[in-house]
């Protein structure tokens, strides 16, 4: 419905992940996982995410394209180098192994969830609308493009 409509592109992707981050940690109270995972892996989340998030950023703002992620109709051209060459979303999945990381850092009975749920939003609200825009943006050229490269 019109709700729906109007949720699209509202939450900055950043601000859900934090938000997402401090309910978790409020969380850690009542529903402290017993579950340690090793910190090589938290690590290479973390630093893997910020190679994507950052070379998301770097590859739109070299070819002089927005990063805002609310205003997908200011996108000027279709960034296809850098870490878009591997997926079509670096800085959301950047966004998704940071959150990963800080979950298996303070995990809770509520980390799967949350991190499922902010996919969901994430896909939902922001990706899906901003292909639509792409798509009708830059046609034939992006659907050759999503067909080569994963999300």
């Amino acid at each position: 419905g019109p709700f729906m409509i109007w949720l699209e592109g509202r939450v900055p992707p950043p601000i859900l992940v934090i938000l997402a981050g401090i309910l978790n940690l409020g969380l850690t109270t009542y529903s402290s996982a017993q579950f340690q995972p090793p910190w090589a892996l938290i690590s290479a989340l973390g630093i893997l995410s910020g190679i994507l998030g950052i070379g998301g950023m770097v590859a739109c703002i070299h070819c002089g394209t927005t990063i805002h992620p609310r205003n997908p109709h200011e996108t000027k051209v279709l960034v296809t180098s850098g870490a878009y060459r591997f997926t079509r979303k670096p800085m959301f999945l950047g966004l998704m192994l940071l959150l990963s990381a800080y979950y298996l850092m303070q995990p809770t009975t509520f980390s799967p969830f949350g991190l499922l749920g902010v996919l969901w939003y994430l896909t939902r609200f922001q990706i899906v609308p901003e292909e639509r825009v792409l798509a009708e943006k830059f046609g034939d050229l992006y659907l050759q493009y999503k067909q080569t490269v994963r999300r």
